[in-house]
């Protein structure tokens, strides 16, 4: 625990405190101007991809179902704007391209709750609630991805408590900082609906402690609700659910487990904004709230954009502020985030950003240490130090990607802190990667910022 202000900020054992580069913080989230063409991706979750459920030539509405969810673990898909199907590719890699008419006539399907089964709040079930949010496509927005109503549906009859993660504990991310801000209300609402849903009094929003400000002004907002705030320390990666369940309640979950398996369901924030949104207007998921940064970036920007916005489109909103022959170009954090080699490319429910740095000058993890074949474990055990499973990343080194079950890379959760801190370059996470691939049938991990 950390002394900060008036609260003691809670943690746990590992980890390691980031420069976090919050540009954006004081950035208001703004809305992301329409484009001509958008290309919607059948999968932007964990799981299967959709099946197409239009065709070339069809004439499609704002929020209308264009991709259907027929799977066990898959999120519906649905269209930003209205407009006309010009292609439809199925398959893993399969997407459908709308060009927009700029009508914006929204789908008589787009009803709130009440309206649509003529049910109130009190009235709601969990069962109602899954469904709500399947027929909506909504998955988990920190990046993870997961259907959220395969989640809500594990959740039924065991959860105990919700867990609002508004951590956000990669660098440069600030749009779970600005929802706290510019739409609390949404956050607050979707979490008093999951607990009418689940008929349960514990539940929590979790916030970093780097702004004081804002913890004061969230415990004057929920001194009249029934809702408890829990301030943690801003070190990476708190956000992930392992040591966020730790952190706050101070129980361990293990690599063959999740929360939901010791009763506590954890959603991040704008997860829970969206549930409220699919309740309340019956809108479905077609915007992403997502930071614009990097050292390349003339304006960096926290922006609300619809899901199949090319990323060209969004470098040119916030400009440049060089000349680069190349640049290196993250959707998502620079620790966990994917490297993206379009620009082209479609915003999709996952992108929590759109990060730009100079091909030279990328701060995700070691990437030129990838290539370094004389790169070797010096023994320092600053790998150990920061290790948040509290793991020996040099085993993982030392020994052949088949034989690691024995070390615990199980247990890994691809955060990357090894790779960051060791001093002689070592290719960790290459070597990491590599091991799990090969055990990938007992593999049950991830950093999931849920």
């Amino acid at each position: 625990m950390a002394q900060g202000g008036d609260f003691v900020a809670l943690s746990f054992k590992g980890g390691f405190f980031l420069d976090e580069k919050k540009n954006t913080a004081d950035q208001k989230i703004e809305n992301f101007p329409f484009v001509d063409k958008y290309m919607i991706p059948l999968c932007q979750h964990t799981g299967d991809p959709c099946t197409p459920i239009v065709k070339v030539g069809d004439r499609v509405l704002q929020a209308q179902k264009i991709a259907d969810d027929n799977s066990l673990v898959a999120a519906n898909v649905h269209s930003p704007v209205s407009g006309t199907v010009t292609e439809v590719v199925d398959g893993d890699l399969g997407y459908i391209t709308i060009e927009n008419d700029n009508l914006y006539e929204k789908s008589n399907d787009a009803v709130a709750f009440g309206e649509k089964s003529q049910k109130t709040l009190t009235d709601l079930t969990a069962d109602d609630l899954v469904e709500v949010v399947r027929e909506a496509g909504i998955c988990g927005m920190s990046g993870a991805g997961v259907p959220t109503w395969k989640k809500l549906s594990m959740a039924i009859g065991s959860v105990k408590r919700i867990i609002v993660n508004c951590i956000e504990c990669e660098p440069y991310l600030t749009t779970n900082h600005r929802l706290l801000i510019d739409d609390i209300q949404s956050v607050i609402g979707g979490l008093k609906i999951l607990s009418f849903a689940y008929k349960i009094q514990n539940s929590t929003i979790a916030i970093s402690d780097r702004d004081q400000t804002l913890v004061r002004n969230l415990k004057k907002k929920l001194s009249g609700d029934a809702i408890s705030l829990k301030v943690l320390q801003s070190k990476y990666p708190q956000g992930d659910e392992r040591q966020l369940i730790y952190a706050i309640t101070g129980r361990e979950v293990s690599v063959k487990k999740c929360g939901i398996d010791i009763g506590v369901l954890t959603l991040n924030a704008q997860t829970v904004s969206e549930i409220y949104h699919a309740f309340v207007y019956g809108m479905p998921s077609i915007y992403r709230n997502l930071t614009v940064d990097g050292d390349l970036i003339k304006t960096p920007m926290n922006l609300r954009v619809p899901i199949g916005t090319p990323t060209y489109k969004i470098i040119e909103h916030c400009g440049l502020n060089k000349d680069v022959s190349s640049i290196k170009l993250i959707h998502g954090g620079p620790m966990m985030g994917n490297t993206i080699d379009d620009i082209n490319a479609p915003i999709i429910k996952t992108t929590t950003a759109v990060l730009v740095f100079a091909a030279d000058d990328c701060p995700k993890e070691n990437t030129k240490s990838i290539f370094d074949k004389t790169a070797s474990c010096i023994r320092c055990a600053k790998c150990v130090e920061v290790c948040p499973m509290r793991l020996n990343p040099s085993d993982f080194v030392r020994n052949k990607p088949k034989s690691m079950e024995k070390y615990g890379i199980d247990h890994c959760v691809l955060c990357g802190l090894c790779e960051y801190v060791c001093p002689a370059g070592v290719p960790l996470m290459k070597r990491i990667r590599d091991a799990k691939n090969a055990s990938a049938e007992n593999y049950k991990g991830g950093v999931d910022d849920e």
